[in-house]
């Protein structure tokens, strides 16, 4: 029946479409479908100015145990998998030089130690020292033609898939999740675009959802709305002992700058992206820095 479902997706960012075309791909799942307030998938999140771009792997990211970064490293290697199998992936990811820079005694110091436990685990892992970093990226090694005075370290690797442009990717699966839908007369998918869920409640074992003019009815319910998912989860009865604290960043441009992705070493007292400046896959020429962190009282 129209708009009944056994999946039913809120959000086509890039966990609701991977999420589409695994259970397209992978599952007996017949009838899917996805609702997105926007007239195309990755509009908010997984848009491509609002996030770093970059594939986590786990090796450089300093706030992460190694139990944590090998988990990120298994879900970055299907990622990328699966992106340079696609015919665009040249629009989908990318190869930058990335490091983690570590300057003064006490940051030099835990980058050696981390490069003895995670070296094992990362062949390509490398520790830089001033020269090599200069040789990567000269612009953080040198100034005015001379090595800067700074005790300066860093970790990295320069021949690896960093960079990964979200939005594209979020559209490459709804697009081979049609595919595969196509294979398989049984199954149907239903893209329900410039749809606003307005409300969701639990009825006779599955859900009932409804937007500005459309009620859909599913068994199975998945919400990959950002930081409206909350809202929606509340208005099911769960996690009423959380809230969202809206946390806004933003990125700068210059001119270029680095060759490759450049990070510092993570505050532990703060829950964020550790700030970085990198190329933008989608700017040419430019070079990024960010993100910043301010508390903005809006979802998106």
């Amino acid at each position: 029946m129209q708009n009944q479902y056994d999946l039913l997706i809120v959000g086509a960012g890039v966990s609701g479409s991977a999420l589409l075309y695994l259970s397209t791909k992978y599952t007996d799942i017949t009838h899917i479908g996805v609702i997105e307030k926007y007239a195309a998938p990755a509009r908010v999140n997984s848009l491509s100015s609002n996030n770093s771009q970059t594939l986590h792997c786990g090796d450089i990211e300093t706030n992460y145990t190694l139990d944590k970064a090998l988990k990120v490293k298994r879900a970055a290697n299907m990622l990328r998998n699966y992106a340079v199998a696609q015919p665009d992936a040249h629009h989908i990811i990318f190869k930058y030089p990335k490091m983690v820079l570590g300057v003064g005694e006490a940051e030099c110091k835990l980058l050696r130690q981390r490069f003895e436990t995670f070296s094992p685990h990362y062949p390509n892992l490398k520790l830089l020292d001033k020269k090599a970093i200069a040789r990567i990226e000269p612009k953080v090694a040198m100034h005015n033609d001379k090595f800067r005075e700074d005790d300066i370290i860093a970790l990295g690797s320069t021949d690896e898939y960093t960079a990964v442009n979200f939005e594209a990717l979020s559209r490459s699966f709804v697009r081979q999740g049609e595919i595969e839908a196509e294979k398989h007369p049984e199954k149907t998918i239903d893209l329900h675009y410039n749809e606003f869920v307005s409300h969701i409640r639990i009825d006779n074992g599955g859900f009932i959802v409804q937007t500005q003019g459309t009620c859909f009815r599913t068994r199975s319910l998945v919400v990959c709305a950002g930081g409206h998912s909350l809202k929606l989860a509340h208005d099911m009865g769960y996690g009423l002992h959380y809230s969202v604290l809206p946390i806004a960043g933003s990125y700068y441009f210059t001119p270029h700058v680095l060759n490759g992705k450049v990070y510092t070493v993570q505050n532990d007292a703060l829950p964020f992206a550790a700030i970085h400046g990198d190329p933008d896959v989608l700017v040419p020429g430019a070079t990024r820095f960010g993100p910043t962190a301010l508390v903005l009282p809006i979802l998106e």
